[in-house]
């Protein structure tokens, strides 16, 4: 973290490192959980200290694929807006040709990000980061079309 940086950089800053991770979806049906999966996230300070960046691959790059082309791979960029107490982020993906931003408001035991618009569904999304320790922490998302009533859909699991 830079010298004189917004000490909110701190909320992120602590994910420092690289992550492996188990991801599991809620059923369509909304019956129970299933495994999606394994991914990789690794967390690192960018624009010289003031702002985090994160590189997410899945599946994990561990994974051995026929066809390199079919891992995810994503990137999200986050500032903090000291004017407006918020975060600024924005999330770009291989798995989609749009940008994601959002915006986020931390403390030192959860972020929770929230996107901009609806996605193609009429919902908006949330992201959650929470039960952060020093070697794990879980994160989920969450849709919602009235910003009230949220429904879990998507959890990942992630370890040093």
């Amino acid at each position: 973290m830079a010298e004189g940086a917004p000490p909110e950089l701190m909320h992120w800053g602590k994910l420092a490192g690289q992550w492996t991770c188990e991801e599991e979806g809620l059923n369509p049906d909304g019956s129970g959980w299933q495994s999606a999966g394994n991914s990789d996230w690794d967390f690192l300070w960018a624009y010289n200290g003031w702002g985090i960046q994160d590189n997410y691959y899945s599946p994990s790059r561990q994974t051995p694929l026929e066809d390199e082309s079919k891992r995810q791979r994503g990137v999200n960029l986050r500032i903090y807006n000291t004017a407006t107490n918020q975060w600024v982020l924005t999330w770009l993906t291989t798995a989609s040709p749009k940008s994601l931003p959002m915006t986020a408001q931390s403390t030192d035991t959860q972020m929770v990000m929230l996107t901009d618009g609806v996605n193609a569904q009429g919902q908006y999304t949330r992201y959650t980061f929470f039960d952060l320790k020093p070697n794990a922490y879980e994160w989920k998302m969450e849709l919602s079309k009235t910003k009230e009533d949220w429904r879990e859909v998507y959890r990942i699991h992630c370890k040093k």
